[in-house]
């Protein structure tokens, strides 16, 4: 689990002004288990439908929220299931850790940004420069 997905959590329950009890209540789940995850003592719940649960209750983004929680989720797991795809993202990983040598790129447009306009955004937020292998 990442950090990244207690900090969504607590920050979502500053948001709503939501305590442990009563996002434990509306989840469905015991308010120490919810406790003991914000800890990093627990994993997030293996459900991924609690954890979109979770998510719509903090107002928080579930797809996001499922990754963070070390999860592929399930609307894009079709993704995952072409080699070609596992290979491209392979090689974007290489090239974002410095592991490719290879000087031929290529961009990645990213689809996701929430209410915004494609025109409003910065190159820079609108594309993934990776490197080919």
């Amino acid at each position: 689990m990442s950090r990244q997905f207690i900090k969504s959590i607590i920050q979502g329950m500053k948001e709503k002004k939501i305590g442990v009890r009563n996002l434990a209540r509306s989840c469905g789940l015991d308010a120490s288990f919810i406790s003991k995850m914000m800890q990093g003592k627990r994993n997030p719940p293996s459900d991924e439908k609690i954890i979109i649960k979770i998510a719509d209750i903090l107002s928080i983004d579930p797809v996001m929220l499922v990754i963070y929680a070390g999860r592929i989720p399930s609307s894009l797991q079709h993704l995952f299931e072409s080699p070609s795809f596992v290979k491209t993202l392979t090689r974007s990983t290489n090239a974002f850790s410095g592991k490719s040598n290879n000087s031929h790129s290529a961009s990645i447009p990213l689809e996701s940004h929430g209410n915004r306009k494609s025109s409003d955004i910065p190159a820079q937020e609108t594309d993934i420069n990776v490197e080919l292998l």
